[in-house]
């Protein structure tokens, strides 16, 4: 799971916005079926973060996007 998240953001930093939205989707399918790690950016903090996310794809500002996922998200699911 952690790969898809890891290509997400490498793709989205390459400009390959379609190939990172969808790694970004496997990402996200499976960290919320996986009620253990979703449990570490719960609450306030993960709208917060899914809201900077969704704001940044609006804008087409997709190195915004991996820079959350790398610096929020990734960061948060390496120090389980």
């Amino acid at each position: 799971m952690i790969s898809a998240l890891e290509e997400a953001i490498e793709l989205l930093r390459m400009g390959m916005e379609g190939e990172g939205n969808a790694r970004l989707v496997q990402f996200l399918d499976g960290f919320l079926a996986n009620s253990d790690e979703a449990s570490l950016l719960t609450g306030a903090k993960l709208l917060i973060v899914l809201q900077k996310i969704v704001e940044a794809q609006s804008r087409g500002d997709f190195l915004w996007v991996a820079d959350l996922l790398e610096y929020e998200v990734l960061a948060a699911l390496r120090h389980l």
